[in-house]
């Protein structure tokens, strides 16, 4: 009976062992979390922006506003990417949109601006851009 408890506590160990190695070796591996910030008062309008060596550009395709979807399209080599609409200040609901692309180099996504009740046109369009996050500031239209 004894020698069984042995047995399991020793199995337990090194399983709690095994997990803090793949923890260990997964966080020396992981690659920095980079965070960019962009001001574009008018996302209708081309903005840039550059991260590593690569140069972003981002638009609308038409004025964003709380009362109708518009399409975001991003420009530039990527792997992933997934934004969602945030204001300082104030929670919003869940709003995360995938963006898709047919060749890794030009982006797209149908989106739609969460419900704003202190009628704010102050937007933070936040990008997750593979490894780096990047924050755009901007606003919507005024209705």
């Amino acid at each position: 009976m004894v020698s069984k408890k042995k047995h399991l506590l020793a199995g337990f160990v090194l399983l709690i062992l095994l997990g803090l190695g793949l923890w260990a070796a997964n966080w020396q591996g992981a690659k920095p979390h980079l965070i960019h910030q962009v001001a574009c008062p008018n996302l209708q309008q081309a903005c840039q922006f550059v991260i590593g060596n690569e140069t972003y550009v981002i638009r609308a395709n038409q004025a964003i506003s709380t009362t109708k979807p518009f399409q975001v399209l991003l420009s530039a080599k990527a792997g992933r990417v997934r934004g969602r609409w945030e204001m300082l200040g104030m929670a919003m609901g869940p709003n995360e949109y995938r963006f898709q692309s047919a060749d890794g180099l030009n982006w797209q996504a149908n989106m739609a601006l969460p419900l704003c009740t202190e009628a704010r046109h102050d937007w933070l369009l936040v990008l997750e851009i593979d490894q780096s996050t990047v924050q755009i500031k901007t606003s919507s239209k005024i209705n």
